[in-house]
Parts: structure tokens; C-alpha cells; sequence
């Protein structure tokens, strides 16, 4: 199984894959940032994964000599509900509507009522916890329900 992850914390990536490659047998690969998100958006499409793993809050881009500015819906949106974009982006394309997506947050699904009554049956909110059995279960129950 190939999972896709976007996460900005490097050892919250590095923890997650190493669960997800003890307890599912899965190789992911990681995207850090909302803006490499967009930028290989189209890469994604062409060859999408089984999984996507997203986490809410993602930074825009990391500081550096190639830095962009956000966009005006990135600044409308806030950092706080960039994974809600992203999940956005991947239901609005054909290649990738149908595959299973878990939003992944430290936040309470209380904070994002709003944005996640609207959710397809195929994405599924889970806080983080530091127990990686509370999402390797809960990504079995989605691949499970969506019959992967």
C-alpha cells in the first residue's frame, strides 16, 4: 500500500511513517508543506496513493531563499484549516475523489465542526494521540468501509 503524508513536524513524520510501515506494510512518502502540496498536485493525480494522511495544520512554506507568499485563500483560510484545503484540492480532481483521506490533528474535532459536517464518506478526522494504534485502527476502519 502507498500512503501519501502532509505533515509540516518532522518527528511527528517520521513517527507516523515508521507506524504505518510497522502495523500496515505501507511505504509513504512525505509532503512538508501546503505549497509542495500544490506543487505536485498534478504529480499526485497522475500516480495517486491508497492513503492520504493530512494533517490540519500545515505552514504555507518553510523560511527560506525560495519562499512564496500565500495566496489570498490561504490567507483568508488561515494556517489552521490548510489540511481542509488540501482535501479540497484532492476531491475537486477525478483521479484522486475517491481515494481514502484521514485528517489528522492535535485539536479536538469540536474545533473544526463546521468544516467537517460536509466531509465525503471517504475522509475521516482522527486526533492525534500518542498512541499510533488510535489511527493505524482507524485507517484499517476506512479502508474497510470504502472496501480497499
Amino acid at each position: 500500500m502507498r500512503v501519501i503524508l502532509v505533515e509540516d513536524n518532522w518527528r511527528e513524520a517520521k513517527a507516523v511513517e515508521k507506524d504505518l510501515a510497522a502495523a500496515l506494510r505501507c511505504n509513504t512518502s512525505t509532503i512538508r508543506t501546503e505549497l509542495e502540496f500544490r506543487d505536485r498536485l498534478e504529480e499526485i493525480e497522475r500516480n495517486p496513493p491508497d492513503l492520504f494522511v493530512v494533517d490540519v495544520s500545515l505552514r504555507w512554506t518553510a523560511p527560506g531563499p525560495d519562499f512564496r507568499p500565500e495566496p489570498d485563500d490561504v490567507r483568508a483560510g488561515g494556517r489552521g484549516r490548510a489540511g481542509f484545503r488540501c482535501v479540497q484540492r484532492l476531491q475537486q480532481r477525478l483521479a484522486t475523489r475517491g481515494v481514502p483521506i484521514v485528517l489528522y490533528s492535535h485539536f479536538s474535532r469540536f474545533h473544526f465542526e463546521d468544516e467537517l459536517k460536509d466531509l465525503s464518506p471517504s475522509v475521516i478526522y482522527v486526533k492525534k494521540t500518542s498512541d499510533p494504534e488510535s489511527l493505524v485502527q482507524a485507517i484499517r476502519a476506512l479502508l474497510e468501509t470504502v472496501g480497499r
